[in-house]
């Protein structure tokens, strides 16, 4: 039977195939006001609440601004209407029960900036939230600023993942030095691991357990047959992605899933992303 609201609901639906199919309009919805007015629409069609069986949301964030922080704020008190967020730790054990109820959230950090520490860290204490920092550890030994001039003050100092530590959050490792694991030879993808494993586990006096790949997209960034494997050899429990979706069972330990997402976008484009 027809109704407005099929019809919207088919309208909706050409529209978002024609965004994944098109790579100008993909293109011209990174124009924040295109993309606000798109995925809001598109938003309409899905339901935050419904998760089915059981799942867990992974969010990757990069900067938090001084700006920003209360929109992080916002996209967190708005979440936690529709689960629970948990630590790296409880969510890796929960995915290696394999069967679960309910939806659980994950926050990650990518890269090791400062504003990582002075603005998120502030936000995430005042709303109980526990996250995961994935640290480039040559930055931390200032191997890296001495082949890059760009980024000095940019990445925190070991100082600064101790605060991090201090307050109950985690760190992981996010390589040594940045490099893309699919353009590596499985020798060198194992040093790079172990080294920087050891590396950030000796200079913060912490077991060092959880590994994202640099960028996280498989074939272009990493070989999935191979560098999830390499990464268990080298003593991590986790492996991260940025392939977007829920997590629910123990095969996802190794290829955990995470959406990239900004902290100026609206609960709608949350609602979009993580609503069925």
């Amino acid at each position: 039977m027809y109704t407005p609201e099929t019809s919207r609901s088919s309208t909706l639906t050409r529209l978002a195939r024609m965004l994944r199919s098109k790579p100008v309009m993909r293109q011209m919805i990174q124009t924040s006001g295109i993309r606000e007015l798109i995925l809001g629409s598109l938003s309409l069609t899905r339901d935050l609440s419904a998760c089915g069986t059981g799942e867990l949301r992974t969010i990757c964030y990069h900067h938090v601004r001084q700006h920003e922080m209360r929109d992080l704020g916002r996209q967190l008190d708005y979440l936690k209407n529709y689960g629970e967020f948990i630590d790296v730790d409880a969510a890796v054990h929960l995915m290696k029960n394999d069967r679960f109820e309910g939806r659980y959230f994950l926050v990650t950090f990518d890269d090791g900036y400062r504003d990582t520490v002075q603005n998120a860290l502030p936000v995430l204490v005042e709303k109980a939230v526990p996250a995961v920092m994935f640290v480039i550890s040559g930055y931390l030994t200032g191997e890296l600023h001495e082949l890059r001039a760009d980024v000095n003050g940019k990445f925190l100092d070991r100082q600064g993942c101790l605060r991090w530590t201090e307050a109950g959050m985690a760190i992981g490792s996010h390589t040594h030095t940045h490099r893309r694991l699919a353009e590596l030879s499985e020798d060198e993808v194992l040093r790079e691991l172990v080294h920087s494993r050891s590396v950030l586990s000796d200079l913060l006096g912490t077991f060092v357990t959880h590994f994202a790949c640099p960028w996280g997209s498989p074939g272009d960034d990493f070989h999935a047959h191979r560098d999830p494997m390499l990464a268990a050899q080298a003593g991590f429990s986790s492996f991260f992605t940025t392939v977007r979706g829920p997590a629910r069972a123990a095969g996802d330990v190794f290829n955990m899933p995470r959406d990239v997402i900004e902290p100026t976008w609206s609960n709608w484009q949350l609602k979009y992303f993580f609503g069925r």
